[in-house]
């Protein structure tokens, strides 16, 4: 109940701000970036990670990858993944929590195409997220290992589409496994 409060006043403080001037939503997402990003309690920061989500305000928005509570940090990377942001979600490859790390891998999955936009533009972005994913094969985790390993496959597989476009209709040959001397998997 007490968090509700402080979220409260902390939402009547940033509507005070947002409504003394016409720029004011500028000023209200700063009271939520400083005061709601660092409160104490878990609640209203996830509530300020809300509300920087749907400002838009990327950069305020990534300071909440170093929030302490884990849900926070798992609704930044959704929101971050949301946002189109690859190169924002990259540092949550490396975060001590599994489930983070694995709702990253999710997000740079579904922005394969924007990471192949960021190396068109000359950054190197495909690069970066490439040996951040390939980390991930090793990782301590098994979904998050499973995971990055169907992003790197998608991810190569797009790349070698945007590189080839005239022969993005064929298909590639698939490997066969050879037959197991124990018989077949079930």
């Amino acid at each position: 109940m007490e968090a509700i409060e402080q979220l409260g006043g902390m939402w009547e403080e940033a509507e005070a701000v947002a409504g003394a001037a016409e720029a004011a939503p500028v000023e209200a997402i700063a009271v939520l970036h400083s005061r709601g990003l660092s409160d104490s309690s878990a609640g209203v920061r996830g509530a300020a990670i809300e509300w920087l989500g749907r400002s838009g305000n990327v950069g305020m928005l990534s300071d909440a990858l170093d929030d302490p509570a884990v849900p926070n940090r798992m609704r930044t990377v959704a929101l971050l993944a949301s946002l189109q942001q690859p190169r924002r979600l990259l540092p949550a490859l490396r975060d001590a929590e599994p489930r983070v790390r694995l709702a990253a891998v999710h997000g740079c999955d579904r922005l394969a195409d924007e990471v192949i936009r960021g190396e068109a533009d000359g950054s190197d972005l495909r690069g970066e997220a490439m040996e951040a994913l390939m980390g991930l094969l090793s990782d301590s985790d098994r979904p998050v290992r499973h995971a990055a390993a169907a992003a790197l496959g998608r991810l190569g597989d797009r790349h070698w589409q945007a590189a080839f476009p005239q022969a993005s209709g064929t298909a590639l040959p698939r490997l066969r496994r050879s037959p197991s001397p124990r018989g077949p998997r079930c």
